[in-house]
Formats: structure tokens, sequence, C-alpha cells
């Protein structure tokens, strides 16, 4: 019984816990297209009451094709089709309630209100600056240095869209969050308002501000504006197509674009500095000269300009190079100039880059120029007449790695003064040779300005003037000009010489401003001298050949000569007489002083004369002849003499010329005659 009682209390427990309706599911937030159906999800545990909709707190009934059930009801299935979905009759908050089991248990059941959703997407956004709609690919003017305020405006979607902004394409942030509003004249719809605030900058100028909705009812789930940040700023200029080189007149172009970055556009004016004032040469971003010339050397100076202000001056300094031009040389084209004094020559040339100078002193006997100086100005000191002449200046410069020069007209330099010997050639002496009965010509160079009254030959007590004749031996040729200015060949000829004629001849020579007085030493030689000279030293030689073989055949077997044959040697010694000067230290002639002169206050060096051309001379032959030697014991007996031998020696007999002075020659080898000598 007890038991019993148990087990009905635990059936009416169950009984009564089942009677208590709850949901399973509740219905949530839900998006459908328009035209999509809906389905609103409501489950019910232990459901005994009867399932009903509410759409914005009224009921809905359920009408075939539009609000059917998905499931059954009887079985706690509540949820609900909406079907080809509108926003004017489906878009709001949808309840689902149960009512309940009995009066008693109070277990009706009513859901949280979830919104159905009809999407519908918004109008394009629009971007709204001070006031204004900018329309798509508009500019968004701002100056440099300001912030501009954008709005972005998407109406007329549902549920409202996403604003996101972009500067190019980096994303920026908002000002603030998005703001999102009902439509007055359409409540179901959304106004979405999206504020950015973007700092206007150069660099920023030209880029593409973009305002862009996201609605998932968009075609492609976005829609989106693009406007231009037009940016405006003063100019900023730089220059393009500077020469890196340098510019040739009449050969290269100038051609250079001053850019100027601005908002607006730019005015450019180029402007050449002249003076300390500024002229506008042209008008537009290009400067240009083809070809350029000199005139257009200048300091040119860009500038730009426009609304918002100007460019800082950009300047450049143009520079036109060109060859020299001699302008004057002189300071007169001739300049007279005392002998030993000073002169000088001055050069001007226009050139750029500057001109550097040279002179050179050109000749009319076909020597070649010979550079004299360098720089602008020419200085000649204790002037002679080797400098008298013309001169010539050279200009030059470079340009491009090019060395470009140029020649003046010839000046010419005069110079007037007593008379002078010029200076020796390096093939001149003081001494002349001649062999006894030859001829000899005896030379000088002078120069004088003005020419010379008197020229004559002295020597001992004899004065023989030019052009004249002594003896018929001697003669004093008239003056020979000479291819250097003012300048002459003074000449002595003898037709035939004695030993007497070997003395020191003097030229005098004389004009309105001095005189000059030089010495030249004629040697007269023996006939015979030479040969002698040159066949003992061809003996000296044989001898000592001799000598040589000797000792070669005493130290060894292998000897120079086979042993027991004597060799015969023949050799011809051949001598030339002739007049070739012969420079001897001890026939050296002191020159006689000068003359005093009224117009030159230094004395010149002593000059070395020309050379008396050479004269043929019968050849005087010598022939050395030497037998075989019969013993080899006598050869060696007499070795000891034989190393004591010499050639003929020479010694000079002072005032006398030259004598031979022959060494006796004793037989080294038994059976060798010795050298004879014949004419």
């Amino acid at each position: 019984m007890q038991g019993l009682a148990v087990f009905i209390k635990i059936v009416l427990i169950t009984r009564v816990c089942h009677a208590i309706q709850s949901f399973d599911e509740t219905p949530q937030y839900t998006e459908v297209n328009p035209g999509q159906d809906a389905k609103l999800i409501c489950r019910v545990i232990g459901k005994r009451g009867t399932c009903i909709w509410q759409k914005d707190q009224k009921p809905i009934g359920m009408h075939l094709q539009k609000y059917e059930w998905v499931g059954s009801p009887d079985v706690g299935d509540c949820s609900l089709w909406v079907r080809a979905a509108t926003l004017e009759f489906d878009d709001g908050l949808w309840q689902c309630q149960v009512t309940a089991g009995d009066f008693t248990t109070q277990d009706a059941l009513a859901s949280e209100p979830a919104r159905l959703v009809v999407r519908v997407s918004p109008q394009r956004p629009q971007i709204e600056y001070g006031g204004a709609v900018i329309l798509t690919g508009g500019n968004v003017t701002a100056r440099a240095g300001e912030i501009a305020t954008l709005t972005c405006t998407a109406r007329y979607g549902n549920p409202p869209p996403l604003i996101k902004w972009y500067l190019s394409h980096t994303e920026l942030r908002p000002q603030g969050s998005q703001m999102n509003a009902t439509e007055i004249d359409n409540p179901r719809t959304w106004s979405t308002k999206s504020v950015c605030n973007i700092e206007a900058d150069r660099s920023r100028y030209g880029q593409m501000v973009r305002c862009e909705a996201i609605h998932p009812a968009y075609p492609t789930t976005s829609s989106s504006i693009d406007v231009r940040f037009d940016v405006r700023y003063a100019p900023e200029t730089r220059l393009v197509g500077v020469p890196p080189g340098q510019l040739e007149e009449g050969r290269d172009k100038l051609e250079i674009r001053c850019i100027a970055n601005a908002n607006p556009t730019a005015s450019i004016l180029w402007k050449r500095a002249r003076g300390g004032d500024m002229e506008v040469v042209t008008i537009g971003e290009t400067l240009m000269y083809s070809p350029i010339h000199r005139n257009h050397a200048a300091t040119y100076v860009c500038e730009a300009s426009n609304t918002e202000g100007e460019s800082s001056p950009l300047s450049i300094q143009i520079s036109v190079n060109f060859p020299p031009k001699i302008d004057s040389v002189g300071p007169d084209r001739l300049s007279t100039a005392l002998l030993y004094s000073g002169a000088s020559f001055e050069c001007h040339a226009d050139a750029m880059p500057s001109a550097e100078y040279r002179w050179e002193q050109v000749f009319t006997d076909g020597r070649p120029p010979a550079e004299c100086g360098r720089g602008q100005r020419l200085i000649l000191t204790n002037v002679t007449y080797e400098q008298q002449g013309q001169y010539i200046c050279l200009a030059s410069n470079t340009i491009n790695g090019k060395v470009r020069e140029v020649k003046s007209s010839p000046v010419s330099l005069e110079v007037v003064g007593a008379p002078r010997v010029v200076k020796p050639l390096s093939n001149e002496k003081y001494v002349v040779s001649t062999t006894e009965g030859s001829a000899a010509r005896l030379e000088i160079r002078l120069c004088s300005n003005p020419k010379p009254r008197l020229v004559a030959w002295e020597w001992g007590s004899t004065r023989l003037h030019a052009g004249e004749v002594l003896e018929s031996r001697y003669r004093a040729l008239d003056l020979d000009p000479l291819p250097m200015e003012d300048c002459f060949l003074a000449v002595l000829e003898l037709t035939t010489t004695v030993r007497e004629d070997q003395r020191v001849y003097y030229v005098i020579v004389e004009n309105d401003r001095g005189s000059d007085r030089r010495a030249l030493m004629l040697r007269v030689n023996e006939p015979g001298q030479i040969p002698l000279v040159i066949g003992a030293v061809a003996g000296f030689t044989v001898l000592s050949v001799l000598v040589m073989g000797f000792i070669c055949f005493m130290r060894s077997d292998r000897c120079c000569v086979p042993r027991n044959t004597g060799p015969t040697l023949q050799q011809v010694h051949c001598t030339k007489a002739s007049n070739a000067m012969i420079e001897d230290p001890r026939l050296t002639v002191e020159p006689m002083d000068r003359t005093s002169q009224q117009f030159a206050s230094e004395k010149r060096q002593n000059h070395v004369l020309k050379p008396v051309p050479t004269q043929q001379y019968q050849q005087d032959c010598y022939q050395l002849s030497r037998h075989e030697p019969s013993h080899e014991s006598h050869y060696q007996r007499h070795l000891h003499h034989s190393q004591g031998l010499h050639g003929p020696q020479y010694t000079l007999q002072r005032g006398t010329g030259l004598k031979t002075e022959r060494l006796n020659e004793t037989n080294s080898i038994r059976n060798v005659s010795r050298p004879r000598y014949r004419t």
C-alpha cells in the first residue's frame, strides 16, 4: 500500500513537469534580399498551447504562399516561412508566441523580437566638400597646408552600409564613427554618413580620394565614388638640359627648360642680368639659342608664379667659349732698339677661356721658328743683332679638350748700333789650317746697322780693304750679304800659301756708331808632316800585333800562328794632306782689344769663325813589309827588345807648327827588316 502511494506521487509529479512548455529555439536576426524566402525558426518543448507569430507587435495569420508553417506546430515546430519577402510587408520585428496549456499553469511563451531585414541596396555614395556635392572625377580643391573635410553619404539602404575612405590606395581613418539614421520619407531605409579630414599637401596633388560603401545588396557588394584631390600650391622650379660641358661659339646649341611644379599652372619668365637690372628675354619654360654666340653669355634667372605665389628665383651662369682672336700686337709693327738695350712687345687676344701666350722668332734663312718667351708681354734685354727680325704672338686656349691656337701678324725688331761679329757656329774655329803651297780662305760673319763704311783685313803692317787685291796672292772680297738681316760675310782669300803666311789676321769693321775688331789664325803645315804621322802610327800598330802573337805562341801549344811558320804582314798606310782646321789649345790666339764704342756699354765675347773648305792633296802612301823569321830561338832572344819599342812620336814646336820626331826602331825578330818609309 505504501509502495503504491509512492508510485502515484511519482506519476503525478512527472505529468506536472511535462505540462510546462518552453522554447527550444527562438527566431534570430535574419537578412534576405527582396523576393527571397526567409525562414524564422521557433521550436517549443512540451508544446500544449497554440503557435502565434507577430510582426511589429501585430499578429500574423497564415496565408498560402506567403506565410506558411515550416513543420508541424502540433509537435512543437512553430517555425515560419516568409515567402517572397518584401521591404514593405515583411521587414520588421518578428516574435514567436505560444499560448498557455491551460489557464492554471500560465505557461504562455513569447520570444524576443527578432528583426527580419529585407535588404535594399543603398544609392551610390556621394562626397560633399564645402557644402557642395562633388561629382565623380571632380576636384576637391584645397590650398597646401589646409585640412580638407569631406563627407560621404549613402542613402536609402537597408541595412545601413559600411563606409570606408581611401587616398590613392591607402585607407584613411575617418573622423569618428559613421552615422546611421532612418530616412524621413522612407523610415524602413537608412541614411549613412561618414566624415574624413585630409591634410592638403603638395605631394598629394592629383591623388584620388575614394569613398566606398559596402553592402551585400550591391551586385558587387560595394559601390564607390572617386574624386581628385586638387592641392593648390606655389611653384617650385628646376632646370632640365643644363649643358654638361663647355659651349663653343657658333658650334653648340643651348636649350634649357625651366620646369615648374605648381598648381594651378605657373607662368614662367626667363630674365637676364644686365648691369644691375634684369630684362625679360623669353616667356615660357624653354630658353634656346641655336647656335650660341658670345653675346649670349650672361646670368639667366628663371621665375615662375601662379595665384598661390611665386617660386624662388633659379639662376644659371652661361659661359660661351670661343677661340682666341688677336686684337692687337705691338706697340708698333716695326720697333727700333739700340744694340745691347731693351725692347718689348705686347699681345692682346679676345678668348674664352682666357688665352695663353707664347712668342716665336721667325727667320728668313730657312731655320724653323724658335720660341723666345711666354706670357702676354715679351721683354728682350741686352738685344743683339741675332735678335733682329720678325716675331709672332701665338695665343691659344682649350675648348672641350681641343687646343685652339691663332698666330698674329709679325712684328719686326730693328737693332741699330756698332758692328759686331756674329756668334760663331758650332763648326767654326778661330784657327784655319792649310798646307804650304795650297790656297786658304779666312771667313768672318759680322752684323752692322747702319751698313759698315769700312771693312779691312790687317796683318803685320799691312791693311787690305774689302774689294782690294795685294800681290795677286791676297784678295779681300766685298761683303757678301747673309740671309740674316744686316749681316754680312767678310772673306780674305790666299791663292797660295807659304810658311810666312802663318800668322794672326785681323778684320776691322766700322760704321757711324762704332767699330769692332776680331782675330783669325792661319796655320800653314809642311807637306810631309801628316803622312809621317800616319806612317809612324801604322808602324806602331804592326809592332803591337807581333808582340801579342809572340806572347800567344809562348803561352800555349795552340798558338795564334803555327810554329815554324813565319807570317808575312803587309799593310798600306795612306794619309791626306788638307787645310782642315785643327783645334789646338797651344795655338789659341788672344784677340786684341776692341775699339771703344760710343753707343754700346758692354763688350761681347769672342766668336769662333766659320771653317775653310777642305782642299784635296796628293796622297802619300807607305808600305810596311816584314820577312818571315828564319830561326825561332833568335826571335825569342830579342823579345825583350821588341816589348820596349814604341811607334813614331810627334812633338809640337812652339811658334813653328808641328814637327815629326822619329824614334829608332830595333828589330825584335830575327830576319825581320826594319820598316822603311818611302814617298
